[in-house]
């Protein structure tokens, strides 16, 4: 199950870079969240997260992707096998990584890198993208909540 392999990495990481790091798996998937315990959240959409969030490590699903990427927030992903979606494709060279061992010496690098704790700041203009991530977060949120 690939939500429980992600609690797994996310277990590993957690421990390779206590004190370093503030891991955790977000996730609607109670089984993976079982195996993180304190380590899991439970969140939706994740998007209304990612501004607080460093660097984002996860597969290279389509909202994934484009959401790390609309927010800037730095992704690390693992691109998986789908039928209908090529995964490996939409990542660029420098987001993907090949397996979890690749995972963890590519966040200790952005670890030692310093651009971890990025400093946010509100943007001066909206523009029409702002505007339709707020009203896809607002309708998710909605809809999930239903």
């Amino acid at each position: 199950d690939e939500a429980v392999d992600s609690a797994r990495l996310t277990r590993r990481l957690a421990g390779k870079f206590s004190g370093r790091a503030h891991v955790r798996l977000a996730s609607l998937d109670t089984a993976a969240l079982d195996v993180v315990g304190e380590l899991g959240v439970s969140v939706w959409p994740l998007m209304a997260t990612l501004l607080g969030v460093d660097l984002l490590v996860g597969a290279g699903g389509y909202h994934t992707v484009y959401e790390a990427r609309i927010t800037g927030t730095p992704l690390l992903a693992v691109p998986r096998m789908r039928m209908y979606d090529r995964q490996s494709r939409r990542l660029a060279p420098f987001e993907r990584v090949t397996d979890d061992r690749d995972c963890l010496q590519r966040v200790g690098e952005f670890l030692d890198s310093g651009h971890s704790q990025r400093t946010l700041k509100a943007p001066l203009e909206k523009s029409g993208v702002d505007d339709a991530v707020e009203a896809i977060i607002r309708t998710m949120t909605r809809r999930h909540s239903s």
